[in-house]
Order: C-alpha cells, then sequence, then structure tokens
C-alpha cells in the first residue's frame, strides 16, 4: 500500500520547505549589496588612503532601503535567520560612521 505525497512537503526527506517571500528575498538581496560595497569603499580608505565617497553613498542608501525592507519583511511575519543580515545594516554603517566622527580619522 502506498500513500500520496502530503502537498506543500518534501517527499522522503521529512524536511519541510518554506519559501520565503518577495519581500525578504529582497531584504536579503540588499543586505548582500550593502556589504559589498561597504567593503569596497573601507578597502579604498584604508589601502590607498583616500575617500571611497561614491561607495559610501551607495552604502547609505543601499543600508536604509535593505534595513526598511527587512523589518517590513519581519512585521509581515517572515521567519528567516538571513533577515539580520540586511536588518543589521543600516545601524552598523551609523556606528562606522560615528566611529570616525568621533576618533577623527575622517578621510
Amino acid at each position: 500500500m502506498t500513500t500520496a505525497p502530503i502537498p506543500g512537503r518534501a517527499s522522503g526527506s521529512g524536511a519541510e520547505h518554506h519559501p520565503h517571500t518577495r519581500t525578504a528575498e529582497l531584504a536579503v538581496q540588499l543586505g548582500a549589496v550593502f556589504w559589498a560595497l561597504f567593503a569596497v569603499g573601507l578597502a579604498l580608505v584604508l589601502l590607498t588612503d583616500a575617500f571611497g565617497g561614491i561607495f559610501f553613498v551607495a552604502s547609505t542608501f543601499t543600508s536604509i532601503a535593505a534595513s526598511v525592507t527587512a523589518l517590513r519583511a519581519l512585521l509581515g511575519g517572515e521567519r528567516w535567520r538571513l533577515l539580520w543580515v540586511p536588518l543589521l545594516a543600516f545601524p552598523a554603517f551609523v556606528l562606522f560612521c560615528a566611529a570616525i566622527v568621533f576618533t577623527g580619522t575622517a578621510p
């Protein structure tokens, strides 16, 4: 006797697959873009002693968009651990900028 698979479950693996909302996926993608832009801008500052201006400007807007989108996904009921990546983007960027201002090491 065989049984029919239950809709929405992976057959045979025992693992459940929960598709993520488009908002959550967008938030994680924006978070990845932010951290990439931030890393390039930071590398420019540290390695060439130049200001990575365009990268930090882009990082500012990307971090805000990533954090807001992640917050919207979380408030919408999305439960995905990767949402912490974009959610922490804006606070991390603000702390970085504050550290530069308060230590007087602005380029």
